[in-house]
């Protein structure tokens, strides 16, 4: 029970775990407690789950809007086949659906889809990777939490090193796009961990850096004295970033500084039981200019995305910005950076292999053509027109065969 001493006006958190936030929102939902989530593991708590948790608001973008996007990008890349990996925790689960569906939406087929329980052994990745091998699928797509992502590069480098090749391509959403996906505990790098990430490509939730309000809190960040207990954030080091997920921490606490100067200058106050309906509308009405963008959010108290995604690619040991795209597949790439692709490779990658065929190869088959026309011609059961009928038909097969595959001379 809640004590009667606390009158909580609202509840400011990350979602770590799905039974975590439940047990949360079961007291939130009786006690009338707005919370508001800077995390985005939490869809299964919004959208159409909106009425059976209604005190539960985002400032971070809905990762459904992320894979929106991610789908969008493969779109405009030209990669029509993807295999697709991600854990099986209910949250992700819910995000996978609607990630199929932008795919398909898009005609981007799902040649291969392996879900893995986290810290799952070696074995069950091992046996997703086989599967990723013989598909002839070149584009893997990963879902999951950052820990989750070290799993999975371990796994690979133990068992499927040539998944990391050139030719491949990794996508991922935010949750893997950090420096911390090649570090180990003590914030050293794992040589090759660090050597696996090169060229992967994902979308990172962006900030407008150069607005006023992030430099101003920009400022703030790194003028704050050092917290022995998170040694990993060295805040006078500027050339270090603020981590993505403290702007939406910022931007969260101050979306309850803004409905609470309306509750007081209304004389209401949001802790008591009968105003927490007022406030809860209150809270859902609140607009603001924040540092990860306009800050909004919908009657199902998800984030209103106004913003692309940043398009993130690891390059050395640094995040390359390439680009941004819109939650409806509107690509901008940044003409004066090179993409660098998973293996080092400059090009990009194809979505299947291609199937080589020599020159000489097409010739016999445009010389076989002739040789069958010119039997059916002598042939006494046969009439002109069904002779020109089978000249066309083998050369125009011929013709699309040597347009869909490429020949030896072409490569090179």
């Amino acid at each position: 029970m809640m004590p009667r001493a606390l009158q909580l006006a609202a509840l400011v958190s990350i979602p770590v775990a799905a039974s975590c936030i439940n047990a949360v929102q079961y007291v939130a939902r009786h006690y009338k407690v707005p919370q508001i989530s800077y995390g985005a593991a939490s869809v299964i708590f919004t959208f159409d789950k909106s009425e059976q948790y209604p005190y539960f608001l985002r400032t971070i973008p809905d990762l459904n809007s992320e894979l929106e996007s991610l789908a969008g990008f493969i779109q405009v890349q030209g990669w029509k086949n993807i295999a697709l990996l991600y854990t099986s925790d209910r949250p992700t689960y819910h995000n996978v659906l609607k990630f199929i569906n932008a795919t398909r939406e898009r005609g981007i087929n799902i040649a291969v889809r392996r879900a893995f329980i986290s810290e799952a052994s070696n074995e069950d990745l091992k046996d997703h990777f086989y599967k990723i091998g013989n598909s002839s699928v070149r584009i893997i797509v990963f879902i999951g939490t950052l820990k989750d992502q070290q799993q999975l590069i371990g796994s690979c480098l133990e068992s499927a090193p040539h998944l990391s090749d050139k030719g491949y391509q990794w996508i991922g959403v935010h949750n893997s796009m950090y420096r911390t996906l090649y570090l180990n505990d003590s914030g050293d790098i794992i040589p090759k961990y660090k050597s696996w990430v090169q060229g992967f490509i994902g979308l990172q939730n962006s900030a407008n850096v150069s607005s006023p309000i992030y430099i101003n809190y920009s400022n703030r960040w790194f003028s704050a004295a050092n917290d022995s207990d998170t040694p990993s954030i060295v805040l006078t080091n500027r050339r270090s970033t603020i981590p993505p997920i403290a702007n939406f921490a910022y931007d969260a606490c101050f979306m309850f500084a803004h409905a609470l100067n309306r509750m007081v200058k209304s004389r209401q106050d949001p802790a008591l039981p009968e105003n927490r309906e007022t406030y809860l509308k209150v809270l859902k009405n609140v607009t603001f200019d924040g540092v990860s963008g306009h800050i909004s959010v919908n009657e199902s108290g998800d984030r209103q995305v106004s913003v692309p995604f940043d398009i993130l690619n690891f390059v050395n040991d640094s995040l390359v910005l390439i680009g941004s795209v819109t939650v409806d597949g509107k690509v901008s790439l940044n003409e004066d950076v090179k993409i660098v692709y998973t293996g080092g490779a400059t090009e990009k990658p194809r979505d299947m292999p291609v199937t080589k065929i020599p020159r000489s190869a097409l010739i016999s088959m445009i010389f076989g053509s002739a040789v069958c026309t010119l039997v059916s011609y002598f042939d006494e059961t046969s009439n002109v027109t069904c002779v020109l009928d089978l000249w066309f038909m083998n050369i125009g097969y011929t013709l699309i065969i040597g347009t869909l595959l490429e020949t030896d001379e072409d490569i090179r």
